[in-house]
């Protein structure tokens, strides 16, 4: 994973060669997370063939109460918030990764 780095270090007249930043990186990101997001589709389908349709379902709750406790703490955890608002963001994104992950196992057989 290393050789790009290696390969420019070691002749640093290949950096002319290296794209630019600019707005084509906003698109790229934005290009791979529809791939990222094709990704857990394709995981998904191969989980339904495993575990059935109420593994499926129990992994998208864990999933969606896991973001929802990221989205929490994203919001109302950072550095900038009272030390009391930021406890309780944690203590929310503890909760429900805590419930995301025990659900699935209390409930499935």
């Amino acid at each position: 994973m290393a050789s790009p780095y290696i390969l420019l270090t070691s002749s640093p007249a290949l950096l002319r060669f290296v794209p630019k930043p600019g707005a084509w990186m906003e698109s790229l990101k934005q290009f791979l997370g529809f791939l990222l997001m094709a990704t857990v589709l394709w995981l998904l389908w191969v989980l339904s063939l495993q575990a059935g349709a109420e593994g499926v379902i129990f992994l998208m709750l864990a999933l969606l109460s896991t973001s929802v406790g990221a989205w929490i703490y994203g919001r109302w955890g950072n550095i900038a918030r009272d030390q009391p608002v930021r406890g309780i963001a944690q203590g929310w994104l503890h909760s429900r990764w805590l419930g995301g992950c025990i659900l699935p196992f209390t409930t499935l057989r």
